[in-house]
């Protein structure tokens, strides 16, 4: 057993069933650390009671001392810096300050060209040499400054934005060989203008045919119906009857009129000879006999059922001879 102990190595840990506090660093520190380190050591600053931590604001590590963070106080906290985003270029991304004392810095322009105020002196030697010529010197000493830029004047030059050049030339298009315009085409070309029936905001004056050709109307085939044609016959018709029965109760009436008259005659005539009969105490003539009413209106049915048979059976007048006899007969009246 000695010899095998003897083969192995040593043993890097050995196994421990409970943990031992004074090897822990943290307890080091505080309890058995001489009095150089424990000066060191982090103290904890005094934290107020429980319920008197609304304005208690941990930001330091003392203010946590040997715990963690508060869950009573809603803060952002990091005991030990634990949490912390640490930027290593913190102070890089600070902004200048943009002012000066008189708190003009900011509304001067930043892109004014550095103006040298350095002049130079240049010796200058004219062609021509003659005494005639600057009084007769022959060198002269010039002074040469940069004439100071306005920071307001607008832009001398300007940027014109040139169009990209094309890498390859365009495609070739092929095109058939140009054919003869016939007249056809020259007519299906013709497209009416577009002409609205409800709006003429210019207030032209378009004619009609032009606005029918716009409406495409005579692109119909127009089919008149054959009950024109009988209607307009049958209505003809109609206008000839109501016409003759016109003119025959006009005649009829003209006739009894007349006979009306003659009767009337006939009673004076027949009065009168009675009257001179008795005043010559002669014997009265033979009374004539007065037709009577009721016989007047039978001659009257008669002459007028002899008139209709007569213009019945006549042969029928065409529309020019009826027009030339209403003329006539309306000069005879």
């Amino acid at each position: 057993m000695a010899a095998l102990k003897e083969l192995l190595p040593p043993a890097k840990s050995t196994g421990k069933s409970h943990y031992d506090l004074s090897n822990d660093p943290w307890f080091k520190q505080r309890y058995s650390a001489a009095e150089a380190e424990r000066s060191e050591v982090v103290k904890a600053n005094p934290v107020p009671l429980y319920l008197k931590r609304e304005s208690f604001r941990p930001s330091k590590p003392q203010d946590f001392g040997d715990g963690g963070a508060f869950p009573e106080i809603h803060y952002p906290q990091f005991p030990l810096d634990m949490g912390r985003k640490r930027d290593v270029n913190l102070g890089q991304k600070t902004l200048p300050v943009g002012v000066d004392k008189h708190w003009l810095s900011a509304a001067q322009p930043k892109n004014v060209p550095t103006q040298s105020s350095d002049s130079k002196f240049i010796k200058y030697k004219p062609s021509q040499q003659s005494a005639a010529f600057n009084s007769g010197e022959c060198e002269r000493i010039i002074r040469m400054v940069e004439m100071p830029v306005d920071p307001l004047e607008p832009p001398k030059f300007k940027y014109k934005r040139v169009p990209k050049a094309s890498g390859s030339p365009p495609v070739l298009i092929m095109h058939s060989p140009p054919r003869p315009v016939t007249v056809k085409d020259q007519q299906d070309w013709e497209i009416p203008p577009c002409i609205s029936n409800w709006k003429n905001p210019k207030g032209y004056t378009i004619p009609l045919d032009k606005r029918l050709a716009a409406d495409g109307r005579g692109l119909q085939e127009v089919q008149i119906n054959d009950n024109f044609a009988k209607l307009s016959e049958a209505l003809y018709v109609a206008e000839q009857k109501a016409r003759e029965a016109v003119e025959m109760r006009s005649k009829v009436q003209k006739e009894r009129i007349l006979k009306e008259k003659e009767r009337k005659e006939q009673e004076l005539r027949a009065l009168a000879q009675k009257a001179r009969s008795e005043r010559t105490g002669a014997a009265p003539a033979a009374a004539v006999s007065m037709p009577s009413d009721r016989s007047i209106m039978d001659v009257d049915d008669m002459g007028g059922d002899y008139e209709r048979k007569k213009e019945r059976n006549a042969p029928r007048e065409t529309k020019d001879e009826r027009e030339e006899r209403l003329k006539r007969e309306g000069k005879d009246s």
